[in-house]
């Protein structure tokens, strides 16, 4: 099956209170990419990058096999950039700098090739853009995930609810639930926001697991606890990458698939909080990917009797 992904791709500069790093490959459809192709599926990057960005990042996303003919590059602008600060506590981080630079060109009509795709994968950029593209594909679409930030949230909030009942899947971390739904509790949350159109919500509590709300029911994915947990950016975009990338391997939009898939989600994602940026999910092996989602089963499987207990 194909995946098709559609986002921001940027040079961002990370701190954390113990290192930093500058002009490091980020962006939502970096990270959906990157995760994805671990699949083994048919994966095309349709983004925009700038006059400066750099060759070894369009080799990284070549060498997993991720189509980069689609992407556009702005002669007149660099690539976009955001600067982020973690404190000590990895969930919480500030923006000190977010120049959207060559993604205000962004304005791609898509080709045949990309409309004709089974599963879309569009990260966090305009609203308005969003739906814009979404209007554009085919009938082939068997699913299409969606996910947004505070920025977008914030100033684009009217845009971002037209686009929700265009989607199958919205992806958001906690604080970003509640910013969308005005409401503290994460269940009112939920239930709020799916009132707005997505058939499924997945709500991520950075690196402490993932929720996935549908109808009245909420399954739970857990997170892994890790022995280093360095950059937590790109965690929920390299979630719904694995876990989009395992619905078109199976090709099965049912829940138990969508229930195994937000269990292989959140192993691709734990790779990606050890290390700056993509670094954590450049160069996986299977076995890793193996052993990682064997630590996974072993933590949540256990057997119980409730009349003997």
């Amino acid at each position: 099956m194909s995946i098709l992904i559609i986002g921001s791709i940027g040079l961002d500069k990370i701190e954390n209170p113990f290192d930093s790093t500058e002009r490091t490959l980020g962006g939502s459809a970096s990270y959906l990419a990157l995760s994805s192709s671990y699949f083994g599926q048919d994966v095309s990057l349709v983004s925009i990058i700038g006059n400066d960005f750099p060759d070894k990042y369009l080799s990284l996303f070549q060498q997993r096999s991720i189509r980069t003919h689609h992407l556009q590059r702005s002669n007149d602008f660099p690539t976009m950039h955001w600067h982020g600060k973690y404190g000590m506590d990895m969930r919480y981080h500030t923006t000190e700098l977010l120049e959207l630079n060559s993604l205000i060109e962004f304005n791609p009509v898509l080709p045949k090739e990309c409309k004709d795709r089974e599963y879309v994968a569009i990260g966090g950029f305009m609203p308005k853009l969003q739906g814009e593209l979404i209007d554009q594909l085919g009938d082939c679409t068997k699913m299409i995930t969606l996910d947004t930030t505070r920025y977008w949230i914030e100033n684009h909030r009217e845009d971002l609810l037209d686009v929700l009942h265009k989607v199958d899947v919205l992806s958001l971390d906690n604080i970003e639930a509640r910013l969308l739904s005005n409401e503290f509790s994460i269940a009112k949350a939920a239930k709020k926001i799916l009132s707005y159109g997505p058939r499924y919500l997945i709500i991520n509590k950075e690196g402490n697991g993932s929720l996935l709300f549908y109808d009245k029911q909420v399954f739970f994915s857990p997170g892994l606890p890790l022995l280093q947990s360095f950059d937590p950016t790109g965690l929920c975009d390299s979630f719904i990458g694995g876990f989009l990338g395992y619905i078109a391997k199976v090709d099965d939009v049912s829940l138990p698939s969508i229930k195994r898939a937000m269990i292989y989600g959140s192993t691709i994602s734990s790779f990606s909080t050890e290390e700056f940026g993509v670094r954590g999910i450049t160069n996986l092996s299977e076995e890793q990917i193996d052993d990682r989602m064997q630590e996974f089963i072993e933590m949540v499987q256990f057997e119980i009797n409730i009349e003997n207990d």
